[in-house]
């Protein structure tokens, strides 16, 4: 889609907490919510605080999707469903919720662990990973697909401990929290505007 490079870079910029990557103690949540909440009002506060203020540097690799026309949507699933339907990227699939499923069953750390420990005593997570919908076959740029039918975007380890506490038999709440965000067509860039270099 055409769209001004320019300006998404300016976005992703405006995004970015203040101070995150110098130092453990940046932009507290409070001010950059006020900040930055009209920037992507489509937002819920809870995906952008564990997406975007949390994970900034991991969620730039998304910069091909035009934040401002995703919507998000909060559902409940059983457990079953999700196992059956949410995918990692398919290089990895498998592989991340693997290693955190028998991270939570096997290893001495995870008694100190406070989202392992959280869901452990409550049988899901306390807040809901975010899905991208994927009937289509929605591709990055370079062609590499995303996991289908519904795609793991943030909450790899959340995933893998649920995966985790039910090969354990640990009672699980019946249902679990999900952000659902469809991507509309419009919504995904051919590139990665965040790579495009300007001479001004």
């Amino acid at each position: 889609m055409k769209h001004d490079d320019k300006s998404i870079k300016q976005l992703w910029a405006q995004l970015e907490p203040v101070g995150y990557g110098d130092t453990l103690e940046y932009e507290p949540w409070p001010s950059y919510w006020e900040r930055i909440r009209k920037l992507i009002p489509n937002f819920p506060p809870e995906a952008c605080k564990q997406w975007l203020w949390q994970h900034y540097s991991c969620t730039t690799e998304y910069d091909w999707l035009n934040l401002r026309t995703l919507d998000f949507r909060r559902e409940e699933w059983p457990t079953q469903l999700i196992f059956e339907k949410v995918r990692e990227w398919p290089d990895t699939d498998g592989g991340l919720l693997t290693i955190w499923s028998n991270y939570i069953r096997t290893s001495p750390d995870a008694k100190s662990n406070q989202l392992a420990n959280y869901m452990t005593y409550n049988g899901t997570w306390p807040l809901p990973p975010l899905i991208i919908e994927n009937p289509k076959g929605i591709t990055r740029p370079d062609g590499y697909p995303l996991g289908e039918p519904f795609h793991l975007m943030e909450g790899h380890h959340r995933l893998g401990f649920l995966h985790g506490l039910a090969k354990s038999q640990t009672v699980l709440q019946e249902k679990h929290s999900l952000f659902i965000i469809t991507v509309q067509e419009d919504g995904v860039f051919d590139h990665h505007p965040l790579n495009t270099n300007y001479d001004d």
